[in-house]
């Protein structure tokens, strides 16, 4: 407390002030409060008291009277440790969970790149399997398409050697063919001629190969040998080149039924013409045969050759009376 006359701070139990000697508020309560017998303590508790009192330096060394008051000097006590604020807490987990966060995402890249890796290489297999593949296919391709090429080329030629292939013969029946719309060509004597020199001439008759283009039917051409003439012909010119469609004949002596039988008669002849060649196989009956080609045949002769003869009853002379030669009308 204050001394009430100076202001001096003085103990709360001093009855007067050290510094100016004058009585204090506590002196006068002192005199006025009665005066009460204080209980006296036990022995037990003076004793403990004593000796607390001689322990302590302040009994040891009795302070003066006009002393200050020593004042004693707060005791600090270690300040209990703070508390974390939760703040730093949240920074710290947050820290952590990035912390974790980047490992895991370092860890998973590297498998990714290990994995990207694998796969490129792998896709780089593949590609190269692919070029391979690509090539193999790209030969294949080509073989094929030469191979393509190879057959339609061979169809294309088939197909030219068709249009350019020899035509066919075919015989008509029938006793009196129709050739309508084919031209009849004009033999000339001068240019027939027959493969054998013996003269077949005789009082009435002529037997050389243009007897077999006159218009004539009972005129005809004999080979004139001793035997059945196999192998002999007669040829015929015809002073520029045309397409030949058919030709008409009648085989064998036609001047009269008997005559017929009584010589020989082709059975089957070689044909020759603007360099192709058919052969033809005629019935025996006394009568004029059509043979027609399939497609024009450009010649400017034709040449006929005995290769087999039906027999006569009498002679071995083979005859052929009569010959046409027709083009196609263009």
């Amino acid at each position: 407390m204050f001394c009430p006359n100076c202001g001096n701070q003085i103990k709360d139990t001093a009855k007067f002030c050290p510094k100016c000697g004058k009585p204090t508020r506590a002196a006068g309560q002192a005199q006025q409060m009665p005066s009460q017998t204080a209980p006296q303590p036990s022995m037990q508790q003076q004793a403990a008291r004593q000796t607390a009192a001689a322990q302590s330096p302040q009994a040891q060394r009795p302070r003066p009277e006009n002393a200050a008051p020593v004042q004693r000097q707060p005791v600090q006590e270690p300040e209990p440790p703070q508390k974390k604020s939760p703040v730093i807490l949240i920074l710290g987990g947050v820290i952590l969970l990035i912390a974790i966060g980047g490992a895991a995402f370092f860890i998973g890249s590297q498998k990714g790149s290990d994995k990207a890796a694998a796969e490129e290489t792998s896709s780089s297999e593949d590609i190269w399997d692919d070029w391979d593949q690509d090539d193999s296919s790209e030969d294949e391709n080509e073989n094929r398409s030469g191979e393509t090429t190879d057959v339609t080329e061979a169809a294309e030629e088939t197909e030219a050697l068709a249009e350019t292939a020899a035509p066919t013969i075919n015989l008509l029946s029938g006793s009196s063919p129709d050739l309508t719309g084919l031209t009849k060509l004009n033999i000339l004597q001068s240019n027939t001629t027959q493969s054998s020199n013996a003269e077949m001439v005789n009082a009435n008759h002529i037997y050389y190969a243009w007897s077999a283009f006159d218009g004539l039917p009972e005129t005809s051409w004999q080979e004139g040998r001793s035997d059945d003439g196999i192998g002999e012909s007669i040829t015929a010119g015809f002073g520029a080149s045309y397409p030949i469609k058919a030709l008409t004949l009648r085989l064998g002596n036609h001047r009269s039924q008997d005559w017929y039988i009584k010589n020989n008669r082709p059975k089957k002849l070689r044909i020759t013409m603007g360099g192709q060649v058919f052969e033809a196989n005629f019935s025996d009956e006394m009568k004029e045969h059509v043979v027609v080609f399939s497609s024009p045949v450009w010649a400017d002769s034709m040449n006929l050759m005995v290769e087999e003869v039906y027999s006569g009853t009498t002679y071995r002379d083979t005859a052929i009376a009569e010959v046409g030669v027709y083009t196609a009308n263009e």
